[in-house]
């Protein structure tokens, strides 16, 4: 966090947040979220804000807000560029938040499998997914 919580940055130096009103910061946010779609699929480049964007030992996952809480999940291969075909994509993925703590996960649904991301503000971040 940075200036208070104007600006959120991961651990890498990622801008990942903007928390802010003035004109000058909203043409940042639309501008940076305008590189971001470049470097994207054809296919997963249309979204109104970028959510999450993960890698673990084996994926890059990202969820992206469609607009009107419409969550999608995109996954590649940890060797694949953005700008390849996602291995999967779905999309009408749910927002859960538990408790007062700011923990939250999406779900996305496919077939039998439930693809969960848990955003834990307390504790870790782990993904599960299993059969419905």
């Amino acid at each position: 966090m940075l200036n208070n919580g104007v600006m959120w940055v991961d651990t890498g130096g990622k801008i990942i947040g903007i928390n802010s009103g003035t004109s000058k910061e909203q043409t940042l946010a639309k501008s940076l979220i305008e590189q971001g779609k470049q470097s994207l699929h054809l296919s997963v480049n249309t979204f109104k804000k970028p959510v999450l964007d993960w890698k673990t030992a084996k994926y890059h996952i990202r969820v992206d807000d469609l607009g009107e809480h419409n969550f999608r999940y995109a996954v590649w291969g940890i060797n694949k560029k953005l700008s390849d075909k996602p291995s999967m994509a779905l999309l009408n993925g749910d927002i859960t938040f538990e408790g007062s703590g700011g923990n939250y996960h999406y779900t996305f649904k496919n077939c039998r499998y439930s693809y969960v991301l848990q955003v834990a503000i307390i504790g870790c971040y782990y993904l599960t997914a299993g059969w419905l």
